[in-house]
């Protein structure tokens, strides 16, 4: 070959590449079921609702090919300034737009018109500056309108006139500054929002109108003088943390007769107003004082405690001083939360009169200890001390706590646990005790709770479970206790007899058996290599017996991350096959090379398959002939450079095919004719190639009215450029090591171009060579579906 001619080869080449372009020109958009810029999300259900995902895509105008026939949309996050009146005809169906984090400060009149169906609207963050009186029309359905983070500042009067059956208005964040602006929406809605806008005031008696409004919760500072609102349950103040002090002005009590939930939230008021905001309050069983340290301190405790119908208090996110003392009085409580207070410690009779106490929250504190007062809450049933400093659990902390049924103790310094910390709870659902520095688990679980159903033990120091450990636990259905890198010593799991679900770290050094668990239906094996990969090579056969004889599991998950090469575990085919009921298995970093063709023989019931981070380049298919009744595969990650094992795979059920991250340059469209029944295909982030061998897969992906190919139109492929060295070459690389893009290019060669054996001793030979290997010449356009067409 003489290169002197080198760029010759390279014209013909592109010469026939280039003309794939005029395929997009011929393709009608709107018959497609890939999306250009829209990804439809996969369901399990064929028949479930058909969710849309047009978000972050940098958007300037609404996609024509939205599908006829979505329920749920969203475009969030895009570049959209206007709202045309045909950017959603025909979707009848439509029942959730999300259109916030936009640019929009145009809607047309009536582009809503045909979203009858529509339920929820959010247009937050976007431009609008007023609303329209045809602006809504046709969502005579709607219940939920966002219009947070706009410049509204005017309200037509019949701007809401369709909206009939709205309950659910939010304008926080806007320009209205009077209350006759939002007179068009009092009359609608069940709760209506207003935080942070322009109001100097807001006075019911500037309303023009003699009309009671149904509002139930509203969200704003406001003074009530005439009885606008009978109905008014909900008031949240909780936002409003701007702007002048809050004067509030209800002269006659009777006015919030309703009342029953008061929310405030760092806000600018007088201590004598707020005090006697709480006195007129005669039915007020909710109250939230978030961030309202200031007359916490100054004893505003005095006056909440003596609101006799309060049955819930929440002071989360305040700095209170001496918190203790000044709850002494508020007995009448069914639920207080303290969350995040700075609390130290809860002084001995601090919340002891609150008999009636059912939910105490002090999680995301500076408890050293569980709090004296605890021991005497005998109603109490759920306690969350998360997140504090407790290192130890004494016998008496929770002795007459007898009716709890929820406890939360993670992510403490809780170093162990005696027996009879919790021989007392007969009736505990919930335990979590994860994230501490457990070391041993000792007699705690060998006689109960045993009401347990849901045990979190992961993120300890826990190196071994010993024999009858969770004896106790016979109502057990979830125990997780991953992240502790144990070892099993034989019936750990003894007692366990209707557990469902369990998480577990693991070492392979030693020997593991699961065999009591026959009612186990989800099971997760994290393998840790790191630190003990030697022991993986010594292990046998006869090492594991890791889930013989679960005949009733469904769900299958092992993830190892370590080395492969040190991960042999020789009976995961075995324990694979006598899950005859497995319908969901998952492989992380498990498999050297590829799957023995007769793994799955005997998991007929197979419906989920992922295999990631596998080397899979020499795949079987008769691997897949066994689970014919596969619906969805992952094969993410696992070095797969060709789907031509498809074709003799089987797999006519197959509805989602997962393929990311994988070696794929060329796609023979065909094979999808072995898939009648795929829906949906992922094959995110492969090396195409863009010559005309995936002409095929294009029109394809263009045309076929069942298959989404997701994230198709940004898919991206390469020419094959500065192979310049590769094909000089060519002759002496055996055909068959040749990728279908080489093998043309040795054909072309050998029919084209004389040889030069002694081209090699000239200078003007290895010049030319560097010239082509500098020099670019691939067209610009890298798109698989809009790059080089008309092959």
């Amino acid at each position: 070959m003489s290169v002197l001619d080198l760029s010759w080869l390279w014209f013909l080449f592109f010469l026939k590449s280039v003309l794939l372009l005029s395929l997009l020109h011929h393709f009608n958009s709107s018959l497609a079921y890939s999306l250009k810029n829209c990804t439809i999300k996969y369901s399990l259900n064929p028949l479930a609702d058909v969710f849309v995902d047009c978000g972050n895509c940098g958007l300037v105008t609404v996609p024509v090919d939205i599908p006829r026939d979505v329920t749920s949309a969203t475009l969030l996050n895009n570049l959209l300034e206007k709202i045309n009146r045909e950017d959603f005809s025909n979707l009848s169906k439509l029942r959730f737009l999300d259109l916030h984090l936009n640019k929009i400060s145009h809607v047309d009149n009536g582009a809503f018109i045909q979203l009858g169906a529509l339920t929820s609207l959010y247009m937050s963050f976007n431009k609008l500056t007023n609303l329209t009186a045809n602006l809504f029309q046709g969502l005579a359905n709607l219940t939920m309108l966002d219009l947070t983070y706009n410049n509204i500042g005017f309200i037509h009067t019949s701007a809401f006139q369709f909206l009939t059956s709205l309950l659910t208005v939010i304008l926080d964040n806007n320009q209205l500054q009077k209350i006759t602006d939002i007179q068009p929406v009092l009359e609608l809605p069940q709760i209506l929002s207003i935080i942070d806008n322009r109001f100097i005031s807001f006075e019911t008696k500037d309303l023009l109108t003699n009309k009671s409004s149904g509002l139930k919760v509203l969200m704003e500072k406001f003074s009530i003088t005439t009885p606008t609102f009978p109905h008014l349950e909900t008031i949240d103040l909780s936002h409003f943390c701007r702007g002048p002090v809050l004067k509030w002005e209800i002269p006659d009590k009777s006015l919030l007769k309703n009342i029953t939930r008061l929310y405030f939230g760092d806000v600018s008021i007088h201590f004598g107003d707020i005090r006697n905001v709480l006195q007129s309050l005669d039915s007020l069983r909710h109250l939230t004082l978030n961030n309202m340290e200031r007359w916490i301190n100054q004893g505003l405790l005095a006056t909440v405690c003596k609101i006799p119908t309060l049955q819930r208090l929440d002071l989360s996110w305040s700095t209170i001083i001496n918190v203790s003392a000044k709850l002494v009085t508020c007995s009448q409580l069914s639920e207080l939360d303290l969350s995040m207070t700075q609390t130290i410690e809860l002084s001995k009779d601090s919340i002891r009169s609150m008999k009636r106490l059912r939910k105490l929250n002090v999680e995301q504190n500076l408890l050293s200890k569980v709090p004296d007062d605890i021991r005497r809450l005998s109603f109490l049933e759920t306690l969350i001390l998360s997140d504090n400093y407790i290192s130890e659990l004494g016998c008496d902390d929770f002795i007459n706590t007898t009716h709890l049924t929820e406890l939360y103790l993670d992510s403490n310094n809780i170093t162990k646990l005696d027996k009879c910390v919790f021989e007392h709870l007969n009736y505990l659902n919930v335990l979590d005790v994860s994230d501490n520095l457990l070391s041993t688990l000792g007699d705690t679980f060998k006689l109960g709770p045993k009401m347990l159903t849901f045990l979190d033990l992961s993120r300890n120091l826990l190196p071994v479970f010993e024999k009858g450990d969770f004896q106790g636990l016979g109502s057990l259905k979830y125990l997780n206790v991953s992240n502790n890198i144990v070892r099993l010593k034989d019936k750990a799991f003894d007692g366990l007899n209707n557990l469902e679900s369990l998480r577990i770290s693991l070492l392979s050094k030693w020997y593991y058996s699961f065999r009591e668990l026959q009612g186990l239906k989800n099971l997760t094996i994290i393998f840790s290599g790191a630190a003990h990969s030697k022991h993986f090579k010594q292990s046998n056969l006869h090492d594991f017996e890791v889930c013989d004889g679960l005949k009733s599991l469904k769900v299958f998950t092992v993830i190892f991350s370590g080395n492969q090469c040190d991960f042999p575990f020789p009976a995961l085919k075995q324990t694979i096959q006598s899950m005859t009921h497995l319908e969901t298995f998952t492989a992380f970093n498990i498999y050297i090379s590829a799957l023995d063709r007769d793994t799955f023989q005997f998991n007929t019931q197979l419906k989920n398959l992922t295999i990631r981070h596998t080397n899979l380049s020499h795949l079987d298919p008769v691997l897949f002939l066994p689970i014919a009744n596969l619906q969805v595969l992952d094969l993410s990650n696992s070095e797969l450079k060709s789907l031509d094992f498809l074709a003799q795979a089987g797999l006519s059920a197959l509805r989602c095919l997962i393929l990311k991250d994988n070696h794929i340059t060329v796609i023979n469209e065909t094979v999808f004719q072995s898939l009648p029944a795929l829906t949906y295909l992922d094959l995110d982030n492969n090396p195409f190639t863009c010559d005309c061998f995936n002409a095929g897969f294009i029109r394809w992906v263009l045309n076929n009215k069942q298959t989404q190919a997701v994230n198709a139109y940004q898919y991206t492929c390469s020419f094959p450029q500065k192979d310049v060295l590769i094909l000089l070459f060519l002759e002496e690389i055996p055909t068959q090591q040749l990728s279908p893009y080489y093998r043309m290019r040795k054909t072309v060669k050998r029919r084209t171009y004389l040889s030069w054996p002694q081209a090699g001793q000239h200078r003007v030979f290895w010049q030319n060579v560097r010239r082509a290997l500098e020099t670019g010449d691939g067209p610009t356009d890298n798109n698989v579906l809009t790059g080089p067409a008309d092959c």
